[in-house]
């Protein structure tokens, strides 16, 4: 009986809660809603390994004038599901073209895209926000703050693949994805621009070469590179995280920071009844979960989720499914797997990267 009194109690909250983040957090979008500009930095990225020199990059409004540019930061190589190098630039209207010119050192090309963007679906994420989930981000009345994107990342993977999200602190959404074309730049062109030292008489050839080879030593990149798999990170799926206690007064998920391969991310805290919610996304990359005593975070591997969601999907075209966290004695180990239709597939490579929490 006590336990149906704290799990009733524990709703009642939460539902308060809610109700009361959500009457407030509707004033502050009206507010934003009405907003036009926004203030944002630029930055490029690239796969891990496959680095990336932009050349050039602008935006532009619809009247063709420039807005804001991507800044020369050097060779990006990082990550695609980060931003970039920021290098002092942005601007605060939202743009409608972009024009985008870069090398690609392990494919040895130069590519250039010159493409509209969706302005409309942008300045729409840009005036919706999200929530903030912070303690000390709390008002008076310990309404959570509402808070927007503040970052236009353009990525540029292998074969002229360019998406561009929207990022802010802890989230991050697709906003379209472009295909840019090989271009011809000269190579001494390109490190005037730069800045770099160059011997003139070095031929186009050996310019690539040797970008090529400092991608090589520095990036260790699969070769070839995976052609179609950034726009095979983008496909989505409908399913949720669970957590399956072994506690007798049971223990459940309250809030998270979700990370996908297709470089979008989210967070959620304090808000069991969001965390229940099944949603569109790409396979995760990265998650951390929090729990009433606990904490953990997993990393989850690309093939292995990419393979699993298709035979599932085929298997059970119509049903949503569930990613599962089994903790054992003391929440130091977990048992993962998915689950549809009380069907059971274990996630045999993902791992357990950390814990934290209440002993």
């Amino acid at each position: 009986m006590k336990f149906l009194k704290k799990i009733i109690t524990i709703t009642v909250f939460s539902i308060l809660t809610l109700s009361s983040c959500q009457d407030y957090n509707n004033n502050i979008t009206t507010a934003m809603t009405n907003k036009k500009e926004f203030s944002y930095a630029t930055t490029a990225s690239a796969p891990k390994g496959y680095g990336i020199e932009v050349y050039y990059g602008l935006f532009m409004d619809e009247n063709g004038e420039v807005i804001a540019a991507i800044p020369r930061s050097g060779v990006e190589y990082k990550s695609w599901q980060y931003d970039g190098s920021e290098g002092a630039q942005g601007g605060h209207i939202v743009p409608s073209h972009i024009e985008y010119v870069y090398l690609s050192l392990i494919e040895k090309k130069f590519y250039k895209v010159d493409a509209d963007l969706p302005r409309d679906k942008m300045l729409k994420y840009f005036q919706e926000g999200y929530t903030l989930w912070q303690e000390r981000e709390r008002d008076e009345q310990g309404n959570y703050a509402h808070s927007t994107y503040n970052k236009i990342t353009v990525g540029a993977a292998p074969g002229g693949v360019i998406v561009v999200w929207l990022s802010g602190k802890f989230n991050r959404v697709e906003i379209c994805r472009l295909q840019a074309e090989e271009v011809f730049v000269d190579k001494n062109k390109f490190s005037e621009r730069m800045g770099y030292n160059y011997d003139p008489k070095e031929t186009q050839e050996a310019f690539f070469d040797y970008n090529y080879d400092y991608m090589i030593f520095n990036g260790k990149p699969k070769l070839p590179p995976p052609y179609g798999l950034w726009d095979k990170y983008r496909k989505r799926y409908k399913y949720r995280y669970v957590l399956d206690s072994y506690k007798e007064e049971g223990d459940y998920l309250k809030g998270m920071h979700s990370r996908h391969y297709n470089g979008e991310a989210f967070w959620l805290d304090d808000s069991p009844e969001l965390c229940k919610e099944y949603r569109e996304m790409a396979i995760p990359y990265h998650l951390r979960i929090f729990t009433l005593q606990y904490g953990a975070r997993f990393e989850f591997d690309d093939t292995e989720m990419m393979t699993l969601f298709e035979k599932i999907s085929k298997k059970y075209p119509e049903e949503p499914f569930e990613i599962v966290f089994k903790p054992k004695f003391m929440y130091r180990t977990y048992d993962v797997f998915v689950r549809c239709k009380g069907e059971e597939f274990p996630l045999e490579k993902c791992s357990l990267k950390s814990i934290w929490g209440k002993d």
